[in-house]
């Protein structure tokens, strides 16, 4: 993400620290789509810029990456509401490998790790893996590869 050239399209917020202009709010960048950004600036040079997310709307959950893995993955979802959630390994068969997450969680942007494990700790056979998101929203599967 590159902070400049960015043309502000709906500033929500500014505020001065020390030499330090804070700015928030709706910009974009040379041709690319307005998103919500906080920005701090020393004069006219831009100190940073982070893209904040927009607040989810629906429940997502996306591809772990990286697929294929070994001997690690990660898998992201998207929470449109607070609220209880799990989040399960199976192999083709439909058994239950590992639970990687039963617990309440707020809504937003979330991430969990699977090593390769069962729920004993044991590293499991290279494979097709199925990992399931169950949430009041709703529940999305998606299917992941472990390489050995």
């Amino acid at each position: 993400y590159a902070p400049s050239p960015l043309n502000h399209d709906n500033v929500h917020a500014l505020h001065v620290v020390g030499d330090l202009l804070a700015v928030g709010g709706n910009f974009s960048h040379a041709g690319g789509r307005p998103s919500h950004c906080f920005g701090l600036w020393r004069g006219l040079e831009v100190v940073s810029v982070a893209e904040l997310p927009d607040r989810v709307v629906r429940l997502q959950l996306e591809q772990n990456h990286p697929n294929p893995f070994n001997p690690r993955t990660t898998i992201r979802f998207d929470l449109p509401t607070a609220g209880p959630v799990r989040l399960t390994v199976h192999d083709t068969a439909g058994r239950r490998v590992s639970t990687l997450l039963d617990a309440d969680l707020a809504a937003g942007r979330h991430a969990v790790a699977w090593s390769g494990r069962d729920d004993r700790g044991r590293i499991v056979a290279a494979g097709t893996y199925l990992y399931r998101l169950q949430t009041a929203a709703g529940t999305e599967s998606k299917k992941m590869v472990l390489l050995k």
